[in-house]
């Protein structure tokens, strides 16, 4: 019987998985200060590295990839920028 996050790990892992971790990156509100978002990113970074969510992370067949919110924003808008070429040169349009 799987346990689920709360049960396996501890409170640096569950906080983690509560914020949305354990399948994307976080997202704050608009306007949250600089201050609090890179003491966040600490955090997470911190936890990402623990091996117990390293290997939830694996499990659930992703890749843990610490990184900045920065470094996070530029690979979103270089992904974006790729996959709206791809889209564009195959005629693929989103759906009304």
């Amino acid at each position: 019987m799987r346990t689920g996050v709360c049960g396996r790990f501890g409170a640096k892992e569950r906080a983690f998985a509560r914020l949305g971790g354990e399948k994307q990156p976080p997202s704050y509100p608009a306007g949250l200060p600089g201050t609090v978002v890179a003491l966040l990113n600490e955090v997470f970074v911190s936890a990402i590295r623990s091996p117990d969510v390293d290997e939830l992370i694996r499990s659930e067949g992703a890749e843990p990839r610490p990184t900045t919110q920065q470094e996070l924003g530029r690979l979103i808008a270089a992904d974006t920028a790729r996959w709206t070429a791809v889209a564009k040169a195959a005629k693929i349009t989103a759906e009304d």
